[in-house]
């Protein structure tokens, strides 16, 4: 009986002897995901990179327990072809209604992790497997790293087959941390938010830095008594790996400090992120922003750093506005003025309220033959952005607009800029100079609000200057 290897099916006494697994094989594991951060702000755009171990070897004698079974020699062949994926509709359905149905789902599954072959993508085999015994919770979590996929007729989600997977498995780390990412689901009727989904994945597995490392995008969270601030969670993930790119980046948004006695610059962690993955945009812009670094030999420059993070991605609308507020730049071989860097951004962004403020900031521009004066742009800006502070201080600069039919003072737009920053100094002192009042439900004084300009003040130059050294030197 010549019959494929991994099937174990061979011929003794007339009857078939079908070689089965008592118990179901561990497949890859879901991708694992982790948060990009631009300029302290999570995107909520958490991306996931493949990890997970080799798939055991299927069906190998020895390990696996012997069930046997008897069967005509086509019924054989059937079984023997639908395992290797080279089955007709028939040989399938042969394989699904044949004595040896119940075990049929382990070949569909080893099938899959294998990645399929020629006639079946890992997809379709994941949904055959699960057709057939929809209790394996690993091939739940594999159909949903590959986006979801038909199961007995019925189409399910990326995030319903992860909440199929959990309902089976809920102690699975790694798909709590695929769900979070997918904005959270429901489990047996109770809903989990992604912050409770990354916080259940370090509950089962505490050394999950993707998990930690998007925990910290969302502000920390209290895990087992202890509470662990943003900063707190990137350090656990960078712990956990050193060579985590996205661990060093994050870190350094919340400012570096000390690792293994060594401290660590925001631009120092920066540079890290960079030195693993040169292509890793976010740490360039991120870098520049904290005004570059000497690292491998070459100074960095920002403008250096945003003309790097464009050739990543010419279309990356922060670089081109970063660009353009440092006089203009190269995007690939060509040169271009802050204007053009900006009308670009229009063309990507046309409600962007960083491209209107630094229009404004230009003196206004012609942009489809209308020329936006000063004051339209920063309502443009506002009216693009409404959380957007320095828009509403430079609002405020421009003393005040109609912003969507409402007239605003000079003074009611400092005090929305520092209701939205209150770090920003230079809005508090305007609004002192404006006259102040009432800031989320405080009464300032005039004196008080330049009184807290100056302490902000203070406190960003001090920022500044720690952020500018005491750390060692990337070669």
């Amino acid at each position: 009986c010549s019959h494929p290897a991994e099937c174990q099916i061979e011929l003794k006494r007339g009857l078939c002897v079908v070689q089965v697994a008592r118990s179901r094989p561990r497949g890859r594991r879901v991708a694992l995901a982790m948060p990009m951060l631009v300029s302290g702000t999570p995107t909520h755009e958490l991306v996931g990179d493949a990890a997970g171990q080799a798939p055991p070897t299927p069906w190998r004698r020895g390990r696996l327990g012997a069930v046997a079974v008897a069967l005509g020699v086509g019924a054989c062949v059937a079984l023997a072809l639908a395992l290797r994926g080279g089955a007709d509709v028939g040989a399938r359905a042969a394989l699904r209604h044949g004595p040896v149905a119940k075990y049929t789902a382990e070949g569909w599954y080893n099938l899959a992790i294998r990645g399929g072959n020629a006639d079946f993508s890992a997809k379709t085999c994941f949904g055959e497997a699960l057709t057939l015994d929809a209790g394996i919770a690993d091939a739940w979590a594999n159909l949903g790293e590959l986006e979801g996929g038909e199961v007995a007729g019925t189409t399910y989600s990326a995030k319903e087959c992860y909440e199929k997977a959990l309902a089976i498995d809920e102690k699975n780390a790694p798909v709590w941390v695929a769900l979070g990412v997918l904005g959270g689901g429901t489990i047996d009727g109770v809903y989990y938010n992604p912050k409770i989904c990354f916080h259940k994945a370090i509950q089962h597995d505490d050394k999950s830095r993707h998990a930690w490392n998007n925990l910290g995008a969302l502000g920390g969270d209290t895990i087992a008594g202890v509470y662990y601030s943003p900063a707190a969670c990137f350090k656990m993930a960078l712990t956990l790996d050193e060579k985590d790119p996205r661990a060093w980046n994050n870190w350094g948004m919340t400012g570096g400090g000390l690792h293994r006695g060594v401290y660590f610059s925001p631009a120092s962690c920066f540079t890290h992120a960079i030195v693993l993955d040169p292509n890793f945009l976010e740490a360039w812009m991120n870098l520049g922003l904290a005004g570059g670094k000497h690292f491998h030999g070459k100074v960095h420059t920002p403008k250096d750093c945003f003309e790097r993070a464009l050739e990543i991605d010419p279309n990356s609308v922060p670089a081109l506005i970063e660009l353009a507020v440092l006089g203009g730049g190269r995007v690939g071989d060509e040169k271009h003025t802050a204007k053009e860097l900006l009308l670009k951004v229009y063309r990507l962004d046309p409600k962007n309220a960083g491209m209107w403020t630094e229009f404004g900031l230009l003196g206004g521009s012609y942009i489809e033959d209308i020329f936006y004066n000063v004051k339209m742009c920063f309502i443009k800006a506002v009216e693009g952005d409404p959380t957007f502070g320095r828009a509403w201080y430079n609002l405020g600069v421009a003393e005040g607009g109609k912003v969507q039919g409402k007239d605003v003072s000079a003074r009611q737009a400092f005090q929305m800029a520092v209701e939205l920053d209150p770090n920003d100094w230079l809005a508090w002192k305007a609004f002192g100079e404006a006259g102040a009042g009432m800031v989320n439900g405080i009464m300032y004084s005039s004196e008080q609000a330049a009184q807290k300009a100056d302490e902000l003040k203070a406190r960003d130059r001090m920022n500044k200057y720690r952020s500018e050294g005491g750390d060692e030197e990337l070669v």
